[in-house]
């Protein structure tokens, strides 16, 4: 997600006050895990999760690549809802039967795992998921609206 919010600064500069801008916090695509306790900590410390499995050898996984982190830019929320990336070889998905594939995650629990390098619906399941975490719990309804409104726009 794209932060419009500036953060400012006041510093003292020979006795007169200037109000100096700050740069925006960044936006960041998908986050490569490595070991099972990172995903473990992600998986818990996120509502919404989804990683992308893919592995170094795959044409369709380095094709998807730029994508997902594209759709990563303008969702992810510390806490709310995260894209993850990480390596077949790494194993830390078990009974991965073909990549890229994709497992979406639900406050902690494993909801799906979609087969392919199908963009659109890697953005229909993150929107289903979005809706899921509105229609069960108001508080992170009230932080995804945004999100949704952003993610509607994007041109992928």
């Amino acid at each position: 997600m794209k932060y419009d919010l500036k953060l400012h600064r006041i510093c003292i500069n020979k006795n007169k006050r200037q109000v100096q801008s700050a740069p925006a916090p960044k936006s960041y695509g998908a986050v490569h895990v490595k070991t099972k306790e990172e995903k473990h900590k992600a998986i818990w410390s996120n509502k919404i999760c989804v990683f992308k499995i893919s592995a170094p050898w795959c044409g369709p996984c380095k094709t998807i690549a730029p994508v997902y982190d594209e759709i990563a830019k303008n969702v992810n929320m510390p806490g709310q809802i995260m894209l993850f990336s990480e390596e077949l070889d790494d194993k830390l998905s078990t009974d991965v039967e073909g990549v890229p594939a994709f497992d979406y995650y639900f406050k902690g629990k494993k909801q799906h795992r979609q087969m392919g390098a199908d963009v659109e619906q890697v953005k229909k399941n993150v929107q289903m998921m979005m809706s899921q975490a509105q229609s069960i719990s108001s508080g992170v309804q009230a932080k995804l609206n945004p999100i949704c409104f952003q993610f509607h726009k994007l041109k992928i």
